[in-house]
């Protein structure tokens, strides 16, 4: 541990009912020497022990804060306590392939690049891709308007529909779940935006990269994998309702729009909010819902119309607390 070069940050991104699942992968699927600080933002009373008592099995640094944070929160607070030439920020809901790690170091220094991304993709079965690189576009309307436009290519394809192996190269856009930088880059452009409270964290990061004059990359060598929250808990449902509630959503909206100067009706600000819309719905995609703390087997079935009721009283509140949030941060 003492020779590592790089330091992975844990950091909540919209539940905790992963955290095991997600750490003892890295654990076991990580052959490459690293050192690794958990920011545990307010999760539940079995996950806050549990985190406590791996973190004496394992030796890593552990801050827990007692309320929710947002994503961009939590990777500024373990930005500081970061002494390796080398960071990554990763998820609290990825799993890692072997191998994973070290693509990224040997990309860093074979390339020089301020910021590489694996290639992301969703689900336990590894086979389909959620994100491989991308475009940011910005584009001047007739009448004026400044618009963006972001592409992510081969989103959701399954990895045997894709037409050619995909290559490691400069790319403009990469996602959160996992991201691999220089730790002197944010001397650079300083800390993450906190007002992108749960949309175009990513985005943003980019392009202050790149605005910096620094490269991001592609590495294809590098594969971790995004778990949907396709069964929340009840112990989740509050980070998550205040992660994808409309208080954050327009929030960082109007960040965007201002920090770039974008149109009201550029395309990237309706897609933020289609997102968090239909992401949001993900926490009644099924009729059963787990009462108990952890993802055990107890749940009962809920009919359409009660799915409906708690959905709209859960909402309501996330959204005050949301709103709350925002003004004591």
């Amino acid at each position: 541990m003492s020779q590592a070069k790089v330091t992975l940050v844990v950091v909540p991104r919209e539940r905790f009912s992963y955290t095991e699942r997600s750490l003892e992968s890295i654990y076991r699927d990580t052959r490459y020497p690293f050192e690794l600080i958990y920011i545990d933002g307010n999760s539940p009373a079995p996950v806050r022990d549990y985190l406590q008592a791996a973190s004496q099995k394992y030796g890593f640094k552990l801050i827990r804060t007692e309320q929710y944070l947002s994503p961009n929160q939590a990777r500024n607070i373990g930005i500081p306590h970061v002494e390796t030439e080398y960071l990554v920020f990763i998820d609290n809901d990825v799993l890692v392939k072997s191998g994973w790690l070290e693509a990224l170091v040997n990309c860093g220094d074979r390339t020089g690049a301020a910021a590489i991304a694996p290639v992301t993709l969703e689900g336990e079965a590894f086979d389909t891709i959620h994100q491989a690189g991308g475009e940011i576009i910005f584009r001047e309307t007739k009448d004026g308007r400044r618009w963006m436009i972001e592409r992510r290519p081969n989103m959701h394809l399954p990895l045997k529909k894709l037409p050619e192996p995909l290559t490691a190269g400069p790319t403009q856009l990469t996602e959160f779940h996992c991201v691999f930088a220089r730790r002197d880059i944010f001397d650079k452009i300083g800390p993450l935006d906190e007002k992108l409270l749960s949309m175009a964290e990513e985005t943003d990061f980019c392009l202050s990269v790149m605005n910096a004059g620094g490269t991001v990359y592609l590495e294809p060598a590098s594969v971790v994998t995004y778990v949907p929250p396709f069964t929340l808990v009840w112990s989740d449902l509050p980070y998550f309702f205040m992660r994808w509630s409309d208080a954050w959503c327009e929030t960082s909206v109007q960040q965007m729009r201002e920090k770039y100067d974008l149109s009201p009706d550029s395309p990237v600000l309706k897609h933020y909010r289609v997102f968090v819309h239909d992401h949001r719905a993900l926490a009644f995609g099924s009729n059963e819902i787990s009462f108990k703390p952890l993802l055990l087997s107890s749940k009962i079935s809920m009919p359409a119309k009660g799915k409906y009721a708690v959905k709209k009283i859960l909402r309501h509140y996330m959204n005050k607390q949301a709103h709350q949030f925002q003004y004591s941060a």
